[in-house]
């Protein structure tokens, strides 16, 4: 199974408070979901406002996605969105690679 979840999530997950308080994050961390943030060493704040600025968007995707993404790009929204957060932008391949029960034939799953 391949999974991906975007979204500002209002939390650090490299804070040990956000990870314990935040329901989702908790969740995501349990079903052994990986922030694409933390595994590209990504340290640069995606929302600021004011004197205050986090980390608190973020990708995050099961192991198989990982190895199809090149890295993540963050761009400030201003004159777009004109938003207090970043806009984050990665790729991955459209297919996944799955291999067939008992054989070695690779079939793509679109």
């Amino acid at each position: 199974m391949s999974i991906i979840v975007i979204g500002n999530f209002n939390a650090n997950p490299n804070t040990p408070h956000s990870r314990r308080t935040t329901p989702i994050l908790h969740q995501m961390l349990t079903l052994q979901l990986i922030s694409l943030m933390q595994y590209f060493n990504v340290t640069q704040h995606t929302w600021a406002r004011h004197n205050q600025s986090s980390q608190l968007d973020d990708f995050w995707t099961t192991p198989n996605i990982i190895t199809n993404c090149p890295g993540i790009n963050i761009s400030t929204s201003t004159g777009s969105t004109d938003s207090d957060h970043a806009i984050l932008v990665t790729t991955t391949s459209p297919y996944y690679m799955e291999q067939k029960e008992n054989s070695q034939e690779e079939i793509p799953i679109p």
